[in-house]
């Protein structure tokens, strides 16, 4: 083989290499778990640090529930901030502020229906960095398992729920947010034991995301089911799994060049076949 055809398979192999490398991307991939680690609670995440990439990833929580504002308040459809119920077997839960004694949702994050005032129970998880949900694990399920348990909803922005103290929010407002970026809603299991190790997995169109909305499948995120269509079921969260990509730096590769290499080295080949026949 001569010098000149040597180069040109070289150059094609260097090429095919370069052009992959544009594409070429790998995602780190964490586990947070409520249990094994602190769980700090505010809409700035300075507390606890997750390393992704290389960097320090803080995050915190807020809890969220369409509740009273007292006992007697009827204005149930209102969101409020509510309480955290924090166990170190089971994991985060939230209390709601209208609820009564010997309630089933009094320590779980649900949508029951039975209880004193129906309400959907939520947690938003403030991250210092956007970041993708893949995952999240249960230790404690309760309620129906034919029909959906769970809803997902990253934001981009969280003012909605900065002002949702000082004026009348409710969840229809919040569903209706233009900082909704994700969206999905799942089954955790179709047949809860209340104990157990119960996971979800998410789709991966779920784009990256400072804020996520963790909570009892809400019928105001889904306009194709309403309130009525539920007989409820809660949970405890134990982990959230979540990905960030690390983009690998592009190599300027012309591709119309990259083309004619290509063909340059393909046509040699040919030829040189050809002077052999």
């Amino acid at each position: 083989m001569n010098k000149l055809l040597k180069l040109s398979l070289s150059s094609l192999l260097v090429v095919t290499s370069h052009a992959s490398l544009a594409d070429d991307s790998m995602l780190e991939q964490y586990t947070y778990d409520m249990i094994a680690q602190n769980v700090s609670k505010g809409f700035e995440p300075t507390a606890n640090s997750i390393k992704i990439n290389g960097s320090d990833i803080y995050v915190s929580y807020t809890t969220w529930a369409d509740t009273a504002a007292s006992y007697n308040d009827n204005d149930d459809r209102v969101v409020r901030q509510n309480g955290l119920d924090y166990s170190q077997t089971y994991g985060l839960a939230m209390t709601n502020k209208d609820h009564g004694g010997g309630l089933s949702d009094w320590h779980t994050i649900d949508n029951n229906q039975d209880d004193w005032k129906f309400d959907f129970d939520m947690v938003l998880f403030s991250f210092s960095e956007a970041v993708a949900l893949t995952n999240t694990k249960f230790n404690y399920l309760t309620g129906a398992g034919n029909e959906n348990q769970l809803t997902v909803v990253g934001f981009d922005n969280i003012d909605i729920f900065k002002n949702a103290s000082s004026s009348v929010t409710t969840w229809t407002d919040i569903a209706a947010s233009s900082a909704i970026t994700s969206i999905t809603h799942k089954n955790i299991s179709t047949n809860p034991h209340n104990l157990g190790n119960y996971e979800v997995t998410y789709p991966t169109s779920l784009k990256e995301a400072k804020y996520w909305l963790v909570g009892a499948y809400n019928t105001y995120f889904d306009p194709n089911n309403d309130e009525t269509s539920i007989s409820g079921s809660g949970f405890k969260l134990a982990s959230l799994g979540i990905s960030q990509r690390n983009e690998t730096p592009d190599v300027d590769v012309s591709e119309p060049g990259a083309f004619a290499i290509m063909s340059l080295g393909l046509g040699l080949l040919l030829y040189r076949r050809k002077r052999r026949v």
